[in-house]
């Protein structure tokens, strides 16, 4: 995510994810939605916790 603009990024967790967690996030009105208010003022909210990422090599 760019921050270079504000300086800042504030995004709710809604599933109590942890320092270094890889985390699923939606941005804009979908992640005040996502909270069930629409006049939160975050940027995102953390929806899921990735548990693991597979790559393969082509």
């Amino acid at each position: 995510i760019d921050v270079e603009e504000t300086g800042f990024f504030v995004a709710a967790d809604s599933v109590g994810a942890g320092t270094g967690d890889n985390v699923l996030i939606t941005r804009g009105g979908a992640a005040r939605v996502s909270l069930g208010e629409r006049d939160v003022p975050v940027d995102a909210t953390i929806i899921g916790i990735i548990d693991s990422i597979e790559v393969e090599n082509e």
